[in-house]
């Protein structure tokens, strides 16, 4: 599944523009991604969907269903933690944490997502301008993988 950003509902008018500012929660909102979501299905799409869904609400009793035993996080140095509480202990120190979606493409069972975080360990003035990549590997309807990238050089030395 690959859903654009026009799709969306962010517009932009060349490549050189950056996206217009909108409140980011709108994913959620939109018909498509609720379409998705209401599938609950086993696809790599929805399980991770699901997945933030969870982590925005945040619900960490939803977090186990989707993720497996043997779950590894990588954050944005390429620190390893394979602790399947590790985004429960995540949310506990940064309870207003959120993922907004922006775009989701996904090719088998790999999914990536393009957006920004807001409440996390990150000040908002850097959060407001840093777009973020997460990739997910889904084996057996779980989330064995989860990765953080970012472009900004102050997440990357917190």
């Amino acid at each position: 599944m690959r859903l654009s950003l026009k799709s969306l509902g962010h517009q932009h008018k060349n490549r050189g523009e950056k996206f217009r500012k909108e409140d980011p929660s709108q994913l959620l909102n939109n018909p498509q991604m609720l379409e998705v979501l209401a599938m609950k299905d086993s696809s790599p799409c929805s399980i991770v969907l699901q997945f933030i869904e969870s982590v925005n609400q945040g619900d960490t009793t939803k977090l186990a269903p989707v993720i497996s035993r043997d779950i590894v996080f990588t954050d944005i140095l390429g620190r390893e933690y394979q602790e399947r509480d590790f985004m429960e202990k995540y949310l506990a120190a940064f309870p207003d944490y959120k993922i907004h979606v922006h775009h989701v493409l996904q090719g088998g069972n790999g999914i990536a997502i393009f957006g920004k975080t807001s409440g996390s360990h990150v000040p908002p003035e850097i959060e407001d301008r840093e777009w973020l990549v997460w990739t997910a590997e889904i084996e057996d309807g779980l989330i064995t993988t989860w990765r953080i990238y970012a472009s900004d050089g102050y997440a990357m030395r917190s």
